[in-house]
């Protein structure tokens, strides 16, 4: 039984005496009795031991104890004692407690019982020996644990030098008679010994699991990276460019795409500019491996190409491409026990959409619309000692001696404070993002509308130590030629943005939220990306769609790029004493993947604001 090796035993002595006229020898050859609950067992007079009492003590005569009984009639010397318990695992899990007598001469054990169970009912084993070196007898009970319910032990929980067990105590009772006189005539006295037992069963276990690799949910990103389209030719060919995060990879895809909004048809091939063979209708076309030193793109992503022929039934390549039965799984060479996958994921899809003027004159040039050439990795609160991109989890020591250990700067801070200055951080991948300007910033409290934020976020300037947050760090963490300052950084792809907690960012937020109560705000930002290095907003046409999560996206501007949406978790916001807030669910949180796949992002951050009972 599990936890049989924490066990702790501790015992008294009773001791009842009775006198009986002397009786007969019994069964196990003439040095002992059978159980008469369990007569496969025996149990031995005095000095004699073994399964059938045959094995005698060398030379008992020489014991100290052995003429006690005769020599003092008057006096009842016991000097019996239990052994530490011995434990049995296996088929058996059973704990034997063995009583230690002094040998004496004449002395016949006739009962033995622990707890309600008497000579043998549910014991698991009785031996009796004698050891000549010791002049003691040692009469050995067992019993499985499952039967110390039978035996009627008490149970209770307890704990113990800060372990929790359960205690199961009982009593042990030995009987046996010593031939003594009194007024000239010879008796057989009876003596019950009586040994309390507890066993400590450890109840409570720790289980640790080391070095388990954890990773994310795979998402995949894709590109545009090629069109063809020849003038009078029956067909055009796109290459689309796909990539997945470590450990995953794409095995299979299904051969022939579905096409929306158009009468063009498009299947896969098996080598670019319509080289290879057609992958048509329900057949697979098998990706190329991803190996494992591939996986060194933006993300850890391993990047790969899928050939695509658009066979023309009209004069433009206008409509959506949709593969299906994307089958997502682990690269070849990982361990299947290794594998964040049970199985083989065959439900994802990718579509692009594609437009055109048209080519069968040979007037306009083609034209590709790409939807996915920026992704939002994360969109967090940060902490503003470790906020920089990749940056790795850190601690140090308090005013009270506790060490403090604390996460790398890609994990969001789930507990923020009403009134405090606090940090957000945008993350990009994908195609390189050279500036980012803010449209529009919204806020709204629980299940109300949408309303203008009063105070924008702060997306310029310096980050101040000891002003905009305490420092803890010793020494102050050196961030020359990092991001340090608010807004765009080029170099680790992200905004970072700083606000404080309270009316600025929503009307509704003017006092402190109260004690014992919270809020839930969500916070939703417009941003404009580009990509260019050579032109600035103002001097370039853009475009808008849909917001991912299905709400109308923002008004079109002839100056835009696009638009999409992101959701942080949800952050605890405390009342503003200090007190914390348990992480609230995450709740329906709009897609991180959703903004992935356009080039520029409406972020929707969601907290909860609250409040506690003051010290």
């Amino acid at each position: 039984m599990p936890g049989l090796d924490r066990v702790c035993l501790l015992l008294a002595t009773l001791v009842v005496v009775a006198y009986n006229p002397a009786q007969g020898t019994a069964d196990c050859t003439v040095n002992g009795i059978n159980l008469v609950n369990y007569d496969d067992l025996c149990m031995c007079h005095s000095s004699w031991g073994g399964a059938t009492c045959l094995t005698q003590h060398t030379t008992p005569e020489n014991c100290a104890t052995w003429d006690d009984a005769a020599d003092m009639p008057g006096d009842v010397t016991i000097g019996a004692t239990v052994a530490d318990a011995v434990l049995e695992y296996g088929a058996s899990d059973s704990i034997t407690w063995t009583a230690v007598f002094p040998v004496s001469d004449g002395r016949e054990y006739t009962q033995v019982k622990l707890g309600d169970c008497v000579d043998g009912t549910d014991f698991f084993t009785f031996l009796s020996t004698s050891t000549s070196g010791e002049c003691t007898d040692k009469l050995a009970v067992g019993i499985k644990a499952v039967d110390m319910d039978n035996c009627n032990f008490a149970r209770e929980a307890v704990s113990y030098n800060g372990k929790e067990y359960w205690n199961m105590s009982s009593v042990l009772e030995f009987t046996y008679t010593d031939p003594t006189a009194a007024g000239g005539e010879d008796f057989d006295r009876s003596v019950t010994t009586v040994f309390a037992v507890h066993a400590l069963f450890e109840s409570r276990f720790e289980a640790t699991v080391a070095d388990i690799a954890v990773y994310s949910n795979f998402e995949m990103v894709t590109a545009i990276t090629l069109q063809a389209i020849t003038e009078g030719q029956a067909s055009s060919f796109v290459e689309l460019t796909y990539g997945l995060s470590h450990p995953y990879q794409v095995q299979t895809i299904q051969g022939g795409l579905t096409v929306t909004g158009g009468s063009n048809t498009a299947t896969l091939r098996t080598e670019a500019d319509g080289g290879g063979t057609a992958v048509t209708g329900l057949n697979l076309w098998t990706a190329p491996e991803c190996e494992a030193g591939q996986y060194n793109n933006n993300n850890n992503q391993c990047l790969k190409t899928a050939y695509v022929e658009i066979l023309h039934g009209q004069c433009t390549l206008a409509g959506a491409y949709t593969l299906e039965a994307v089958t997502i799984y682990c690269l070849d060479s990982l361990p299947v026990r290794d594998c964040p996958l049970a199985a083989p994921d065959s439900d994802t899809t990718i579509t692009f959409n594609l437009d055109s003027a048209d080519f069968c004159d040979g007037n306009e040039p083609s034209v590709t619309r790409i939807d996915s050439a920026v992704a939002i990795d994360r969109f967090i609160f940060v902490d503003p000692e470790n906020r920089i991109r990749g940056e790795g989890a850190w601690l140090y020591v308090d005013d009270n001696g506790v060490t403090q250990n604390k996460p790398s700067a890609d994990t969001a801070i789930e507990s923020l404070l009403w009134g405090g200055t606090v940090f957000a951080r945008v993350d990009f991948s994908g195609l390189a993002v050279t500036d980012v300007q803010v449209q529009t910033t919204e806020t709204k409290l629980g299940d109300d509308p949408y309303v203008a934020i009063p105070t924008d976020f702060t997306i310029a300037g310096a980050v101040v130590p000891g002003t905009d947050f305490v420092i803890n760090r010793d020494p102050v963490q050196d961030f020359t030629g990092k991001c340090a300052t608010l807004g765009f950084c080029a170099l680790d792809q992200t905004v970072l943005l700083k606000h404080t907690v309270g009316a600025g960012m929503h009307a509704g937020l003017t006092a402190d939220v109260g004690l014992g109560v919270f809020e839930t705000m969500t916070v939703r930002i417009v941003l404009d990306v580009t990509y260019e290095t050579d032109q600035t907003f103002s001097a370039r046409r853009r475009r808008r769609q849909a917001s991912a999560d299905g709400e109308p996206a923002p008004p079109t501007r002839t100056d835009g790029n696009g638009a999409g949406m992101v959701t942080t978790p949800p952050v605890a916001i405390s009342a503003s004493d200090g007190s914390t807030v348990a992480n609230m669910d995450e709740g329906d949180n709009d897609s991180a993947a959703s903004a992935s796949t356009t080039p520029s992002v409406l972020l929707a951050l969601v907290c909860a604001v609250a409040g506690f009972m003051s010290s």
